[in-house]
C-alpha cells in the first residue's frame, strides 16, 4: 500500500484504503513492542531501529544526497534543515517512519510509567487530530484561527503528518492492545469493520467533495477501520510458511521504494514511456525490493554478516 501510495498507482479511488498503511504499521510495531519488550527493553529496540534507519541512510545517500541538494548545501540553514530531517523528518525519502516510532514508543513508554494506558490513548487523541487537521482537513484550520495559529508553531519544527506526532496515537492503541485482549467475536469485529469502512469512505468523499483534493495522509475515521482490521488478522491465526521472507520483504521494501521510484521518474522524464496509473513505478520498486533481499539473503550466506543491519 506504501508503494501504490508513492507510485500513485491506480487512481484517486484506492487512496482512502492506501491510507491504511503507515498507521497499521505503527499499530503493529507497537503492539510487538509492548507484548515482549521486557525481554530486550527499550534499549535493545531503539538500538536495531536506529541500526536499521542508519543503515538505509548509508546505502541511499548518494540519492538522498541529489535528492536533497537544495536543501541541505545552503550555509547554516541547511544545516538546520538536516537536523529537523533527521529527527522530525525524512532523510532519505519515507524514512520519517523510523524517527518518529521510535519518537512514539519513547513517549508512551513513559507516559504510561505515570498514566493508565487508556489516559494515554485519550491524551494521544490531540496530536492525532492535529495531525487529521493540518492533512485531510486542512481546509476547516484556515477557517479556525487558533488551530491555524497552533499548526503553524508546530511546523516551525515538525511538519505533523511526517513526524512523531503521526505515530503517538497508534502506538498507544498498540500498546493498550498488547496488555488488554480483545474478547470480541470475530463476527463483532468483521462487522465493526464493515461500518469502519463506510465511515471512512464517507469522510473521504466529504473532504473530496469539499476541496477537490484527494492524497490527505490522515483521517478521522482510520482508526474504525485499521484496529478492527488488525484484530480481526489477530484472531484468524494465520500460518504462512513464508511469513519469515515477506517480512524482510517488508522492511527492506519500506526504506527502499521511494528511492527507486524517483529514479524511475527520473529515467521516463528522459523518455517518451507514459506512466499514468504508476504501474511501472509499482512494479519496479517491488522488483528492486525482491531483488535487494535476494542479494542479502546471498551475502548472508556467503558470510557477510554486516547486510543484517538492512533487516
Amino acid at each position: 500500500m506504501v508503494i501504490a501510495i508513492h507510485s500513485h498507482l491506480g487512481g484517486i479511488y484506492l487512496y482512502p484504503w492506501l491510507r491504511l498503511a503507515v498507521p497499521s504499521f505503527f499499530l503493529m510495531s507497537s503492539y510487538f513492542f509492548f507484548s515482549k519488550y521486557r525481554r530486550g527493553g527499550v534499549k535493545s529496540f531503539s538500538t536495531r531501529l536506529f541500526g536499521l534507519y542508519a543503515a538505509w541512510f548509508v546505502v541511499l545517500l548518494p540519492i538522498t544526497l541529489y535528492m536533497k541538494r537544495y536543501r541541505w548545501f545552503c550555509g547554516l540553514h541547511g544545516a538546520v534543515v538536516f537536523l529537523r530531517d533527521l529527527l522530525f523528518g525524512s532523510t532519505f525519502a519515507a524514512s520519517w517512519f523510523f524517527s518518529a516510532l521510535l519518537l512514539g514508543v519513547l513517549v508512551v513508554y513513559l507516559a504510561r510509567k505515570i498514566l493508565p494506558s487508556v489516559c494515554v490513548v485519550i491524551l494521544s487523541l490531540i496530536p492525532f487530530a492535529l495531525v487529521c487537521f493540518s492533512s485531510s482537513w486542512a481546509f476547516a484550520v484556515k477557517d479556525c484561527g487558533l488551530l491555524a495559529s497552533v499548526e503553524n508553531d508546530i511546523s516551525v519544527v515538525m511538519t505533523p503528518q511526517f513526524s512523531v506526532l503521526a505515530s503517538v496515537f497508534w502506538v498507544a492503541v498498540g500498546a493498550l492492545l498488547a496488555g488488554k485482549p480483545v474478547t470480541c467475536s470475530k463476527r463483532t469485529i468483521a462487522f465493526a469493520l464493515f461500518a469502519g469502512c463506510v465511515i471512512l469512505l464517507l469522510e473521504w468523499l466529504y473532504v473530496y467533495v469539499r476541496t477537490g483534493d484527494f492524497a490527505g495522509d490522515s483521517f478521522f475515521a482510520l482508526p474504525f477501520v485499521v484496529i478492527p482490521l488488525f484484530l480481526l488478522v489477530k484472531a484468524s491465526d494465520m500460518k504462512i510458511a513464508s511469513a519469515k521472507n515477506l517480512r524482510m520483504f517488508s522492511v527492506v521494501a519500506f526504506p527502499l521504494h521511494y528511492s527507486v521510484i524517483y529514479c524511475i521518474h527520473c529515467i521516463l522524464k528522459r523518455t517518451t514511456i507514459v506512466d499514468g496509473f504508476g504501474v511501472i513505478r509499482f512494479f519496479s520498486a517491488i522488483a528492486a525490493s525482491i531483488v535487494v533481499v535476494m542479494l542479502i539473503r546471498k551475502a548472508e550466506r556467503a558470510g557477510i554478516y554486516v547486510v543484517r543491519w538492512l533487516h
